[in-house]
């Protein structure tokens, strides 16, 4: 009796492990989709992201095939909330219903427009079948902002004779009217801001972008000094200037020239400058 007990229980554990083999067999396997850009990339995580600049359009193209059930419903989502799109092919999205041409295998795409600055948005791609299973890619479009290259470098002169106010310096929003005992000192006088950028910004900023960044972040420089009015001298100094109708100039000082005569002493500073 108690062997025929043992043995029952043998065919029951049995049947259990056959039931549950035949259950996963049987289980529905849900749709796929594939997302591309407009480059032919393909999406293939959550985490996916797409660089564009500001207003820029995109294209993304879906297929989403079936699994054991036909399609049912496609949305894109926008950070989350479903949106009323057309697509390419001319379907309104949301797409409930799936025709019976489509539910098989349903092949379409849309055009948006990135944001206009710099930000991002998310947007899912959603297939869902007959008997509730569903795939998804997510898509994020982070604006990169627009960056604008600094003109060409062009070269400035300025000019000290005797005790007169120099010129050549108006065009920066600067003034030089005065000296100390060794050198010119150069001040403001339409520029909001003067700084010192330091002599590996002139090959390093490349863009207004970066450049009024660097004005921004850099600290306020009261005068420069950094010119001798007693000999002549070579150097590498960096000024950023902001004027007071916004205009933004990088300067480069590269020399400095002392002439003695009967009429007082000249002094001329020569270097380039770059902006907008």
């Amino acid at each position: 009796m108690k062997k025929l007990k043992l043995f029952a229980l043998g065919l029951l554990s049995s049947g259990l492990v056959l039931t549950s083999c035949q259950k996963d067999e049987d289980e529905d396997v849900g749709p796929i989709i594939s997302v591309t850009t407009t480059s032919g990339d393909v999406i293939a995580s959550a985490d996916a992201e797409v660089m564009v600049t500001p207003g820029a359009e995109v294209t993304f193209n879906w297929e989403a095939r079936r699994g054991d059930s036909d399609l049912q419903d496609f949305e894109v989502t926008l950070d989350g909330t479903p949106i009323a799109v057309e697509t390419n092919s001319g379907e309104q999205l949301p797409y409930e219903n799936i025709s019976a041409s489509d539910n098989s295998l349903y092949i379409d795409g849309i055009t948006i427009t990135g944001p206009p600055i710099k930000g991002s948005k998310e947007y899912t791609f959603k297939i869902t079948d007959e008997n509730g299973l569903s795939a998804s890619r997510a898509v994020t479009i982070t604006t990169e902002p627009e960056t604008t290259d600094l003109a060409a470098a062009e070269d400035f002169t300025w000019t000290r004779v005797g005790g007169a106010a120099a010129v050549g310096l108006a065009q920066f929003g600067l003034k030089w009217e005065s000296n100390s005992q060794t050198s010119a000192i150069v001040t403001k006088d339409d520029a909001t801001k003067m700084v010192n950028l330091g002599a590996a910004a002139w090959t390093s900023i490349s863009t207004v972008e970066g450049l009024d960044a660097a004005i921004v972040a850099a600290a306020e420089l009261a005068q420069y000094t950094g010119v001798s009015v007693t000999q002549d001298g070579t150097y590498d100094d960096v000024l950023g200037v902001r004027k007071s109708d916004g205009t933004i100039y990088m300067l480069h000082i590269t020399s400095g020239d002392v002439q003695t005569s009967g009429a007082g002493t000249t002094v001329t500073i020569d270097g380039q400058y770059r902006t907008e």
